[in-house]
């Protein structure tokens, strides 16, 4: 198999220099670059992910989190999230937090996954997890974005719509057409955005 010294061999530079090439982390001539990328071709070499990410700290993974797989919602965020996330040149892994009532632990199982395989973020849709529990991953993981959802101490990484002001819009136009009378349908009023809709409509 073709390894890296093979390719700095025929290219005539050193390993380190053959790496920033194939990379292109860290300064390499133009000279240098070309050489070392025409020997890899020759050499049919692709770079081993296992070996990139020692030399680099970077695995090119990117977690997605979410509390279930079915559903309109979250089927069309973890496409739309996958289709981002190949676009800048790296991969995505999904879990879930299963919220499984016999199974209270397991809520806990799907961050620790992605955290174990180093992903170099999270995109984090998930309800399940405490404010708590989110601040501790944050002070000991990768960068984590904190989606659909308002974490008091983290508002700096988290990206949410409005809930609270959707459901006064609602509530507004209703009373504006003349409706006294209303019967609300919402999803768990312990999830977020759910209940922050159902408090801005009421």
């Amino acid at each position: 198999m073709t390894t890296i010294r093979d390719v700095a061999k025929l290219a005539g530079v050193g390993v380190g220099t053959a790496s920033r090439a194939l990379s292109s982390n860290g300064s390499v001539s133009e000279a240098a670059k070309t050489a070392v990328l025409q020997a890899a071709r020759k050499l049919n070499f692709t770079p081993s992910p296992t070996a990139r990410s020692l030399s680099t700290g970077k695995t090119g993974l990117i977690g997605v989190l979410v509390p279930q797989f079915d559903g309109e919602y979250f089927a069309t965020a973890i496409s739309v999230a996958e289709r981002e996330i190949r676009a800048a040149g790296r991969h995505m892994v999904v879990m879930s937090a299963s919220g499984d009532a016999a199974m209270p632990w397991s809520d806990s199982l799907g961050m620790e996954s992605l955290m174990e395989r180093r992903v170099d973020g999270i995109l984090h849709l998930s309800t399940r997890h405490t404010e708590r529990e989110l601040l501790l991953a944050t002070e000991k993981g990768p960068h984590i974005a904190i989606v659909n959802r308002m974490v008091r101490s983290l508002s700096d990484v988290c990206y949410s719509a409005d809930h609270y002001a959707a459901g006064r819009m609602v509530a507004d136009h209703l009373l504006m057409r003349g409706h006294r009378k209303f019967a609300t349908i919402s999803g768990p009023l312990a999830v977020d955005d759910a209940y922050e809709r159902h408090r801005g409509f009421i």
